[in-house]
């Protein structure tokens, strides 16, 4: 297994400390010819892609045999980008969640897997929507994973 993230995300001290606990290589600020040599070395047959914001290239996307998937947290196609909490709350919605796609080279674009819905709640703020919907990440993202080993999708 290998972790690719970027340093200037509040999460990334979780994640690179995480991924040592595990003895996982785990890469931060690297570019993307790094990137695509480091993953075709390891000839992985699926891609995992969550908080990494930016475009995976067409050439790092083909490495995968079978594809790469990203987490987004917004009900996708809605919101795609950054900010899916405050622009949910800003709009006025009534529920927000979080998506489980397949990665394409257009941003947070591909075909969706598996969403799963919150309430948005009166006097919510970026924080606590997102909290509620990080307990879903965590459910939907091992579940996406799970139905794919089984082969309920390709």
């Amino acid at each position: 297994m290998l972790v690719f993230t970027q340093e200037s995300l509040p999460h990334v001290p979780s994640v690179v400390a995480l991924a040592g606990s595990l003895y996982v290589d785990c890469y931060t600020g690297v570019d993307e010819e790094t990137m695509r040599e480091r993953i075709s070395a390891f000839q992985p047959d699926l891609g995992l892609s969550m908080y990494f914001p930016q475009i995976i290239s067409e050439p790092v996307l083909d490495i995968p045999n079978l594809g790469a998937f990203n987490f987004h947290p917004s009900l996708l196609p809605k919101y795609r980008g950054l900010d899916t909490h405050g622009r949910a709350i800003e709009a006025g919605d009534r529920e927000a969640g979080c998506s489980v796609h397949f990665v394409t080279p257009e941003l947070d674009a591909g075909p969706v897997i598996i969403q799963a819905r919150v309430p948005v709640l009166e006097g919510d703020t970026p924080e606590t929507l997102a909290a509620r919907v990080l307990e879903q990440e965590h459910r939907i993202y091992p579940e996406a994973i799970r139905m794919f080993a089984e082969g309920k999708i390709s």
